[in-house]
């Protein structure tokens, strides 16, 4: 209460134009903390705003990357049961079959096509048999890859394709397979 009443009288003294000056001093200096922490407020809003969209951003590439991971794990699983499929699987033993039943022999410019190994991620051996086709026709071609093509096993790694004088085609073909890394230090090729 003593405060109360020292404030009345201390208030009673002060002339009315000195009284507004004290009023509109106080009301400016509240002002001016009202502005400095709303100031303070948007810059502390804005740089969390600016912090919760890079941690959005940084969480959808995570997204990205563990989809895609999983995608490259159920293709690995696929795979493997396919190489569990057939262990004993020769590249060269299917390239030769395939040549025989669509009587291609005489097209070969080499007899033997060149095989080429190649460690892929520590886990596989990818084995890419070279051959090159000379005089070759696009319906024996086509056949050729379709066959090929039916073998889940291998894949076209590279065709080159050149046409030469009248409907014939010269052709350098690449096919691969994988095999498992392990075996593929015990067997030949």
């Amino acid at each position: 209460m003593i405060i109360f009443e020292s404030l009345k009288d201390s208030l009673a003294t002060i002339q009315k134009t000195d009284f507004y000056k004290y009023i509109a001093i106080i009301g400016g200096s509240i002002l001016v903390l009202l502005c400095v922490i709303f100031y303070y407020y948007h810059i502390t809003t804005s740089d969390l705003l600016k912090k919760i969209n890079s941690i959005n951003a940084k969480r959808k590439d995570t997204q990205l990357v563990l989809k895609r991971l999983k995608k490259v794990e159920q293709q690995s699983q696929e795979v493997n049961e396919l190489l569990e499929k057939e262990p004993n699987f020769k590249i060269k033993n299917f390239f030769d079959t395939a040549i025989q039943q669509h009587k291609l022999e005489n097209k070969l410019k080499i007899a033997a096509a060149d095989i080429s190994s190649e460690i892929i991620h520590k886990k596989y051996t990818e084995r890419k048999l070279t051959a090159q086709f000379k005089q070759i026709s696009t319906q024996e071609l086509c056949e050729f890859l379709q066959t090929i093509e039916q073998k889940a096993r291998i894949y076209t790694k590279e065709l080159i394709i050149t046409k030469t004088k009248g409907a014939s085609l010269d052709v350098m073909l690449t096919i691969a397979t994988l095999t498992p890394q392990r075996e593929s230090k015990d067997k030949t090729r």
